[in-house]
């Protein structure tokens, strides 16, 4: 005789819980691929001759676009970083996790803005201002997933002892597991 299997209703918190799987691998691809991008700039820029004082010629369309490609890159890498953590404490359906998430999304969305717009002005349409507003529309994307899960975290709060096991849930389990080895 088969066992009744009893179906229980998905929890109101799954959305939040897949964010949290989505923005660990989001935040692991960006702060690997900043990582990447980072050890790799010294042979893939160009260099210049004479090097250029930074300070002196700081208008120049070369030190503006070094600087918006190195800030959109540390944004990347310790954003990316941000974004793992929160996707932890969303998996584990910690209640602060979705504000969390909106704060560092709508961060990254700002600094990317300032890079896109830096860009933009200086380059006009170039490979890196087009990467640029590909990251602003991605970051957006995740600010409205995290203020998703935030709000869905706000309705449904998780139990206060979610961690807790009874003795209940302890002879329960291992009914199970004497029924399955019979």
């Amino acid at each position: 005789m088969p066992e009744e299997v009893s179906m229980e209703p998905p929890s109101p918190r799954a959305s939040a819980i897949s964010v949290g799987y989505a923005f660990q691998m989001i935040g692991l691809v960006l702060m690997m691929g900043a990582c990447c991008f980072g050890a790799l700039s010294g042979s893939i820029l160009p260099k210049n001759d004479p090097p250029i004082d930074p300070w002196a010629e700081f208008s120049s369309l070369e030190v503006l676009i070094g600087a918006a490609l190195t800030i959109g890159t540390l944004t990347s890498g310790i954003g990316g970083v941000a974004l793992l953590a929160v996707g932890i404490g969303l998996q584990g359906e910690h209640p602060q996790s979705g504000r969390v998430g909106v704060a560092v999304t709508t961060t990254m969305t700002l600094i990317y803005v300032m890079v896109a717009a830096t860009l933009l002005w200086r380059t006009q349409l170039s490979v890196a201002s087009i990467t640029a507003v590909v990251f602003v529309v991605c970051s957006v994307i995740l600010l409205s997933l995290a203020a998703h899960s935030a709000r869905v975290l706000k309705l449904h709060p998780p139990p206060a002892d979610r961690s807790a096991v009874t003795e209940e849930q302890l002879e329960e389990m291992r009914d199970r597991r004497r029924r399955r080895h019979e």
